[in-house]
């Protein structure tokens, strides 16, 4: 059921500051990061690996971070948080234009700047947005996430032109600087739940909240598990496993894809435009991967996810490896359409498990966990690559994983509320 009204739903301007900051952080991490490697290692006689070594601890750090901030997430919402993640980038973006030594680029990148995103990165976002959605929480996930296929669609690109023409080091303030000012517009906009704007959830007015409109929000909320009861289920830790080794190469390919195709033959800038085409079909899917979670069984969806990532990880690595454009393409399009629904299917199944009451604290929890398997990823290409000069095992080895994955998702019990408590 729709709720009418002559006005619109705050609801939906939190959605849009959520895109916002999706693609300033998405901008900050891989897809950004991604265009510096060969230049910055270039410039600075570092291997791959050694660049890479920084977006590892990084991860760990935005993990840790995002754990920290789950409880007070729940009880202050995302303004402070998007405040401190804004100043922090910025100052971290002056210094990282002045780094000349592989221990700087660690501890400004891995280690400073990692704080910053983690402020505003992931948990905030989502769990946001869970509490202002619940009927409606797929579509407006999906629509939010968009932001991140934006970013990867133009962000590469644009920064590898902008290294071209005014140097890595100028390019880092650039970007930092935009990302800053992005940051600053969302916290105008974000609240933490409806009712400080004195309103509910999906925009059900009052009397509908009484009548049988409001049942899927009061059963949510109600039925919520904190951090604890969520842990000892089986499904949080299953949940964890699937989306780790099924979303291995997304980091993996944002960070590598354009040295891989450089490596396989390709030009800087074709190989740039490939990230556009990976991350194109997410402006016109995210949504509708949401959707489709709201009317069928989103473990399923989420295993058509993993298997459509998978098979076109596997036509990207065939193309390349040949050097035909043309299938390189292809594959690209269809990992990338399985990509876009990563995201919204990964928060949507949490919130729908474990409830919107708690959220902030559950996938606070489950950071550290999902940050091991999306920081080992990078590093384990670049370390194969040093070794053995070359990427095709360990993308076929990601394949694989994600195949896995696609099988798992589907068996992952259900956690039952009356069950939980009653062993608690």
């Amino acid at each position: 059921m729709v709720p009418k009204s002559k006005n619109i739903f705050y609801g939906w301007y939190i959605v849009f500051a959520a895109w916002i900051t999706y693609f300033a952080t998405a901008s900050m991490q891989g897809y950004g990061t991604g265009a510096f490697i060969i230049p910055m290692t270039e410039s600075l006689g570092w291997s791959r690996t050694e660049f890479v070594l920084a977006i590892t601890v990084a991860q760990f750090i935005m993990a840790f971070t995002q754990t920290a901030i789950g409880k007070p997430l729940d009880d202050k919402g995302p303004k402070p948080f998007l405040l401190m993640s804004a100043i922090i980038i910025l100052i971290g973006g002056f210094i990282i234009s002045q780094v000349d030594f592989l221990w700087q680029w660690i501890i400004v990148r891995g280690l400073f700047i990692a704080v910053g995103t983690g402020l505003t990165s992931g948990i905030l976002v989502t769990v946001t947005l869970a509490r202002w959605f619940v009927v409606k929480r797929g579509r407006a996930l999906g629509l939010a996430t968009v932001g991140v296929s934006l970013s990867g669609t133009i962000v590469p690109y644009l920064l590898t032109i902008l290294i071209v023409a005014i140097g890595w080091r100028s390019t880092w303030m650039v970007l930092t600087a935009i990302v800053c000012v992005i940051l600053l517009i969302s916290r105008m906009i974000m609240y933490r739940d409806p009712s400080d704007k004195g309103l509910n959830p999906d925009g059900y007015s009052k009397e509908q909240m009484e009548k049988n409109f409001g049942d899927a929000a009061r059963k949510d909320y109600e039925n919520s598990l904190n951090r604890k009861q969520a842990m000892r289920t089986p499904a949080f830790w299953l949940l964890i496993c699937a989306f780790g080794i099924g979303s291995y190469s997304i980091l993996s390919m944002a960070i590598h894809a354009i040295p891989y195709l450089i490596d396989s033959g390709f030009s800087s800038k074709t190989s740039a435009l490939m990230i556009t085409v990976y991350t194109i079909p997410g402006l016109l899917t995210r949504p509708f991967w949401g959707i489709l979670a709201e009317k069928y069984n989103p473990q399923h969806i989420a295993a058509i996810i993993f298997s459509t990532m998978a098979t076109g990880l596997m036509i990207t690595i065939y193309g390349a490896s040949s050097a035909n454009l043309i299938i390189v393409i292809a594959g690209f399009a269809i990992a990338g359409t399985g990509l876009a629904g990563n995201i919204p299917i990964n928060e949507l199944i949490f919130a729908t498990f474990f409830g919107r009451r708690y959220l902030g604290q559950v996938r606070g929890m489950a950071q550290p966990f999902r940050m091991i398997f999306n920081s080992s990823g990078p590093i384990l290409l670049a370390i194969w690559y040093d070794y053995v000069g070359s990427y095709t095992m360990s993308l076929i080895a990601m394949a694989v994983l994600a195949y896995i994955a696609a099988v798992i998702i589907v068996f992952i019990p259900r956690p039952q509320f009356k069950q939980v408590v009653k062993n608690d």
